[in-house]
This record gives C-alpha cells, sequence and structure tokens, in this order.
C-alpha cells in the first residue's frame, strides 16, 4: 500500500480541523460498557428466573408438587469482580460463557480493546497519516512483538456491538439512546489494517517542512509531532500526538 502524503488544498483546512478534535477525542469506553452490559443483563437474568420459579411454582401447586418445577440454573453465574480488573484481562470460564450467553462475547474476544492491549500493550501515542486526500488514525504501539499501527475507526461503523443485531439489542437495553450514540461515536481500535512499522524517528520541524509545509505548520500549531516511519521499505511522513488521559487508546 502506498501512503502518499500530498495534500490536495482543499483538504488541508479540513485536515487542521481534524488535527484539533483527534488529539481529545475519547476512544471507545470499554470499561464503562463491560460493567454496564455485564450488571444489567446479570439483573435482568435474574429477574427472568424469579419469573419462572413463580410460574413453575404455580404449575406445581396445581399438579400437587409443593416446591414446583426446577429448571435449574439457565446461566452460568458472572465473576463480576473480574471484569471491573479489565486492565489484567483475567476473564474466568464462567465469565466467557456469561458473556457469549449474552451476546456480549465481542467485548473481550479476539481483536476487541481488550484482546489489543493484552497483545500489543498500551498504546505510546496516537498517529495521523495524510493519504491520497484522507487522514488515516491509528495508535502507535511498541513492544516486544515489535512496533505496530493499530487503525482507529468509528465506533458505530467496525464494533460488533452495533453491527451485529443481537448484540446491539444488548447495548441499548444497557444504556439509554443517547448514551448509546456517545458511544457509536467513539475511536475503536481495530486488527484489520494494522501496520508493522519497522522504524520510528523524530522530524525537526524545518524537515518535515521540505515535504508539506503548509500541512506540517498545521499539524505543529495545533501540538503535533512530525515523526518518519519507514512502513513496508517506504519512509511515510507522519504526526504524533499523546494519548488524552480519559482514553484507552
Amino acid at each position: 500500500m502506498t501512503l502518499s502524503t500530498t495534500i490536495a488544498r482543499p483538504q488541508l483546512n479540513q485536515f487542521s480541523m481534524l488535527m484539533g478534535d483527534f488529539k481529545d477525542y475519547r476512544s471507545f469506553q470499554t470499561q464503562i460498557v463491560i460493567q454496564s452490559i455485564a450488571a444489567k443483563e446479570q439483573k435482568r437474568i435474574e429477574q427472568e428466573r424469579l419469573g419462572w420459579k413463580i410460574a413453575g411454582a404455580a404449575v406445581g401447586l396445581l399438579l400437587g408438587a409443593g416446591d414446583g418445577l426446577n429448571f435449574g440454573d439457565l446461566f452460568t453465574a458472572f465473576t463480576f469482580g473480574n471484569i471491573a480488573n479489565i486492565a489484567h484481562n483475567k476473564f474466568s470460564e464462567k465469565d466467557i460463557q456469561f458473556l457469549k450467553e449474552i451476546n456480549s462475547y465481542w467485548m473481550i474476544a479476539d481483536g476487541s480493546p481488550v484482546d489489543i492491549l493484552r497483545r500489543l500493550g498500551a498504546p505510546k501515542s496516537r498517529v495521523l497519516i495524510f493519504a491520497d486526500d484522507q487522514a488515516l488514525a491509528f495508535t502507535h504501539h511498541v513492544g516486544p512483538r515489535g512496533e505496530f499501527l493499530v487503525p482507529l475507526s468509528v465506533a458505530g461503523d467496525v464494533c460488533p456491538g452495533f453491527t451485529n443485531k443481537q448484540s446491539r439489542e444488548v447495548v441499548e437495553r444497557s444504556f439509554e439512546a443517547q448514551d448509546v450514540q456517545i458511544l457509536e461515536s467513539q475511536l475503536y481500535p481495530t486488527l484489520d489494517g494494522t501496520l508493522q512499522v519497522e522504524s520510528t524517528r523524530r522530524l525537526r520541524d524545518e524537515q518535515a517542512s521540505q515535504r508539506e509545509p503548509e500541512l506540517v505548520e498545521a499539524a505543529v500549531t495545533n501540538g503535533y509531532e512530525p515523526i518518519e516511519l519507514e512502513i513496508g521499505g517506504e519512509n511515510i511522513l507522519a504526526f504524533r500526538t499523546q494519548v488524552p488521559l480519559h482514553s484507552d487508546f
């Protein structure tokens, strides 16, 4: 893939505004989503089971069985404390089974934000690359496996919690409509399209300006550092900024 940084004039102002927004834009609030869905679905299941017990007792009385019908445990118990400890990704078999039962396993499945953190560690920075008149957003991860750029997209477009009908129903049961809209608009990391980086080096502003003076000026004005990334043997001009404190990515 060729990542050209030639920017047409009409896009420059738009990209400058995007830089300002991207610095502080919130990434998907994974921990809140996991905790909220787990708690509310657990409560819903308990209420449904209570309804079954009451109905079973009523039928049992009619049939002369004093204790009613025994439906057993419909769902596996969920060890909620483990989910709260998301940073360590300690999920028991009961946790996993519970999430599968409620169509919410996507929250910790392969390729989820939790899985990305486990595989690649926390991101060192956010990175913007301008290619073919569009802005590409990433988080930059550096660890034992090497350097990687993980794409950031709008959650509503790529997050299984919204793109899968059954999973979305669970999300909509757990959050108010306005909160669902907020979550859909947040940045969501995906392994699909991840780029391996051979090397990274900081560029002086004047060095970077020799390539794209107006773009570099806009980036520096917005508090970005110009960097050069080697990807697939090609040297790419990019711009990095810190991951905001309120976000994981």
